[in-house]
């Protein structure tokens, strides 16, 4: 019988450590890690990264994961073949990605990144990913900045006068982009891929009201004098005074989620949201459901940092079948994905990098038993 992982550390054998850990990473289990085995494997992750060696999975802590959580992607198989462990070290660090990045072939699709397209009032469009840094246009009393940073800032002139119409522009995020604008509140905003906001350039009326697409973070700049709402496609609003919330409205299942983060908002279904019977108050760690099938709304309890994993550089896995992840990678990759037989029943677990090529993604699929051919910009997935 092998000898218990923990036994070969105390002996200081981590050559053999560190090969008993790939071994059981390389190889599906028929039953669950048990915990003993799990808590060795993470004292011999710690023990190696201490010694310098690179790691052989990323360590995030999540949650209450216990120890077998430590893992950065852990998958469950939903079709009774038990726990599969996944080699993630190409996606353990997103901002020193692994070597090999670099020599990706030329048929390979890179993540996405700081892209979007601003609308202006008079219709002109200007592409936000080539443009430097620096003074972008003056429209009425506003400025609008290309800051070092690559987001978009608006700087309304308070000094100047007059009744100036009010003018809008639109920013829209497309496939493989994202984008953060400052509006002229100093409110900021962080856009999804396939996203896009509609706001005036200056917030001159009784209240702040922009219109939303796709999937939006905000952290709204507090005015008490002036109500901030959000409109969601033409079917929900979010009203807040000053807070940090986040909105999926997507819609691959039909719902608008709203998420709370800080402060205080009230959903409601579209403008009807001032109606107390329309709309719903929700606290921080909640997430308000938007069913557009059954008209419905629910409130559940969430882990915001599952929902703000896109913002922070991550895919969020946990909970999400195979249709939920592909839809992640068609948004960032700017893919189609198709199946071919039946669709896989599968649930993830975890997070991963999206600062990686397509090709690290494919990878990690393929030692689920996945079949992954890209022909130009379709992704065809099957079975083995």
């Amino acid at each position: 019988m092998d000898e218990p992982i923990d036994d070969l550390l105390a002996g200081g054998r981590d050559e053999e450590v560190k090969a008993r850990i790939a071994l059981m990473l390389q190889q599906p289990a028929q039953t669950p890690m048990p915990p003993e085995v799990a808590a060795g494997v993470l004292e011999a992750i710690v023990a190696s990264d201490k010694a310098g060696a690179a790691p052989v999975v990323d360590i995030r802590r999540h949650r209450n994961w216990a120890l077998v959580a430590a893992c950065a992607a852990i998958v469950i198989l939903a079709s009774g073949t038990g726990y599969f462990w996944v080699n993630s070290s190409s996606f353990s660090n997103k901002d020193n990605p692994p070597a090999k990045l670099v020599n990706k072939t030329i048929t390979d699709v890179l993540p996405g990144g700081n892209k979007a397209i601003l609308t202006l009032a008079d219709g002109s469009e200007v592409v936000l990913d080539s443009t430097t840094a620096g003074g972008l246009q003056v429209q009425g009393q506003t400025k609008v900045l290309i800051q070092h940073n690559g987001s978009l800032a608006y700087h309304a002139d308070k000094q100047m006068t007059g009744n100036a119409p009010v003018l809008y522009n639109t920013v829209t995020t497309p496939n493989g982009g994202q984008y953060q604008i400052i509006l002229p509140d100093g409110s900021r905003v962080w856009l999804n891929a396939a996203s896009s906001i509609r706001f005036p350039i200056d917030f001159t009326g009784p209240q702040r009201e922009v219109t939303i697409t796709g999937e939006v973070y905000f952290e709204v700049a507090k005015d008490k004098t002036k109500p901030f709402k959000v409109n969601v496609n033409n079917k929900s609003e979010v009203e807040v005074l000053g807070t940090h919330f986040n909105i999926n409205s997507y819609g691959d299942d039909g719902n608008i989620m709203t998420t709370l983060l800080e402060g205080s908002v009230k959903v409601g279904r579209g403008q009807k949201a001032e109606g107390r019977e329309n709309s719903v108050v929700l606290k921080p760690g909640q997430q308000a459901i938007l069913s557009q099938s059954s008209q419905t709304s629910r409130i559940i309890p969430v882990q915001t940092d599952e929902v703000m994993a896109w913002k922070n550089g991550l895919f969020n896995l946990a909970g999400a079948g195979l249709k939920d992840f592909m839809h992640q990678i068609e948004r960032w990759y700017d893919v189609t994905v198709q199946y071919e037989g039946v669709v896989p029943d599968m649930e993830f677990q975890g997070k991963l990098n999206r600062a990686v090529p397509l090709s690290d993604i494919l990878d990690y699929l393929k030692n689920l038993d996945l079949e992954c051919r890209l022909n130009g910009k379709t992704l065809h997935v099957k079975s083995k």
